[in-house]
């Protein structure tokens, strides 16, 4: 246990239904806070363990990313990947970047699209909140032990022994083709 802010973050994001994710571009990577804050965010995905779901799943984010230099995709696409896996819904249009020098509220586009973020990330809670299912279901593991691996394996071993001899009869009619020439 870390005694810091983080329970504030935590709480914040526990009680929303939508967050939004806004870091500076440094060397095609979020910012050394956002990542760290990303990083302790395991801590509600890893509840899948205790609770049998991620803590923040079925929650919707967005990012927005700013820098005076390119790898705005890199570190919203990196996000978006690792939000998704702890649970996040990822709307469309969920994202907005400035990479340039020049001041971001000059850049009509990225203000545009950083307002459409805001716009996305509500729209989708608001559907989602009926929503009740869940996503990740770990009472999956059983099912695949008890039945799907074996099925797997038994398929996969028919179609290798059937790939096989025809591969085996295909080799062996072109090696006597050659043979004859």
């Amino acid at each position: 246990v870390i005694d810091d802010d983080m329970k504030i973050i935590y709480d914040k994001i526990l009680k929303a239904d939508g967050v939004i994710f806004a870091t500076p571009i440094y060397w095609f990577s979020p910012s050394g806070i956002m990542k760290k804050v990303i990083d302790r965010l395991t801590a509600l995905e890893n509840m899948i363990f205790i609770d049998g779901r991620s803590w923040v799943e079925g929650k919707v984010a967005g990012v927005i990313a700013v820098g005076n230099d390119s790898g705005e995709i890199q570190v919203i696409s990196l996000m978006f990947s690792i939000l998704n896996s702890m649970g996040f819904i990822i709307p469309p249009f969920a994202l907005a970047y400035h990479a340039r020098a020049d001041d971001v509220l000059n850049n009509e586009s990225a203000v545009l699209d950083a307002a459409n973020v805001g716009r996305a990330v509500f729209l989708m809670a608001k559907l989602s909140k009926e929503f009740k299912e869940v996503w990740y279901d770990v009472r999956l593991e059983k099912w695949i032990k008890k039945e799907l691996i074996e099925k797997v394996r038994k398929e996969a071993e028919e179609i290798r022994k059937k790939t096989y001899s025809e591969r085996s009869r295909i080799i062996t009619k072109l090696m006597r083709e050659n043979e004859r020439k």
